[in-house]
């Protein structure tokens, strides 16, 4: 049994809800597939349960889900409920763009407002940089231009580049046109990347 996330390695609360599983304060499962996950309170991501450690949890879940917890949210197939400091996700039959929203929202909400906050900063220091040059005569009018149109963008980027590194995508992918062996996309080549539909389903 894993006590920390596998993701950023923060230890999971502990539950005194499930005697069997007793990490973790937000459990979500997924009857159908078989699914346990516990979803970290620092990093927000979903971390899987391994195989053997999941069916006794499973049945105490969904007993726990029948009887005894308040709901507090739910779409289609998919819903929050809470058991004194527990909370639970059930996953029913969601499609993946429902699943996506659930493990993924928070994350990419909270990257948007970062975005923003970090440009912002930029522009106030590109405004600031521009003022000081302009009024002591040091920078014409092209370069103030320029910092303006700039800074505010490259200020995000630097921050991406410390988090993320200087790869938009890293992995083991072959041309079928040309054979090529694809090992990574650097970040300034985004726009190369396109999402398609697997030719399998999943």
């Amino acid at each position: 049994m894993f006590t920390r996330c596998l993701v950023c390695a923060a230890p999971f609360e502990a539950n005194e809800v499930l005697e069997r599983f007793p990490h973790g304060r937000r459990i979500a499962y997924d009857p159908g597939r078989g699914r346990l996950w516990v979803v970290c309170r620092v990093c927000k991501r979903w971390s899987l349960v391994p195989i053997e450690e999941r069916w006794e949890v499973l049945e105490d879940l969904e007993r726990l889900t029948r009887d005894r917890v308040r709901l507090l949210s739910q779409t289609d197939n998919i819903a929050l409920f809470q058991y004194g400091p527990l909370e639970v996700v059930r996953v029913g039959g969601a499609s993946l763009r429902e699943e996506a929203w659930w493990r993924y929202g928070q994350e990419l909400t909270a990257r948007r407002k970062q975005y923003r906050k970090l440009a912002l900063a930029g522009g106030v220091a590109a405004g600031a940089v521009a003022i000081s040059g302009l009024t002591t005569g040091g920078m014409t009018f092209v370069a103030t231009w320029f910092i303006m149109e700039h800074m505010p963008e490259s200020v995000a980027d630097a921050a991406r580049w410390l988090r993320f590194g200087s790869s938009a995508w890293r992995g083991r992918a072959r041309c079928e046109g040309c054979g090529y062996v694809f090992r990574s996309i650097p970040y300034r080549e985004r726009a190369a990347l396109g999402l398609l539909p697997a030719a399998e389903a999943g």
